[in-house]
């Protein structure tokens, strides 16, 4: 009994800790909409894993409640589609480096090998 309060506890602070997610989310789609539409194909790959993986925990939960967390078939699920989201998200960082890489060479002055300023323009 103690290892189910235990971990209904543990499921509980994480569903409080997510809670702010989504205006972190919001946040995130209106910039990218905005100033970073190159990403949006990017972004979209990694809202849908993650419905893919809220439907996966939600599936769980309801495991849990009847079978408790150990007879959950929920795992290997989760696991696939953990594997994806790293996979993804480190797409994205690429897609991150390349768009702001992109946009570095459209600013004047910058060695745009190293991304620093140039000579002329640090002793202007």
């Amino acid at each position: 009994m103690a290892n189910k309060n235990e971990y209904n506890a543990a499921l509980a602070m994480t569903i409080k800790k997510d809670a702010a997610e989504p205006e972190h989310l919001h946040t995130l789609e209106m910039q990218i909409a905005i100033y970073f539409p190159r990403l949006q194909p990017h972004l979209d790959e990694l809202i849908e894993i993650r419905k893919i993986a809220n439907e996966i925990v939600r599936e769980h939960k309801e495991e849990c409640k009847v079978r408790g967390p150990h007879g959950s078939s929920s795992l290997i699920a989760m696991q696939a589609v953990s594997k994806k989201l790293t996979v993804l998200n480190e797409r994205f960082r690429d897609a991150i480096r390349a768009e702001a890489h992109r946009l570095n060479k459209k600013i004047p002055g910058v060695d745009h090998k190293s991304s620093s300023p140039s000579r002329t323009q640090q002793t202007a």
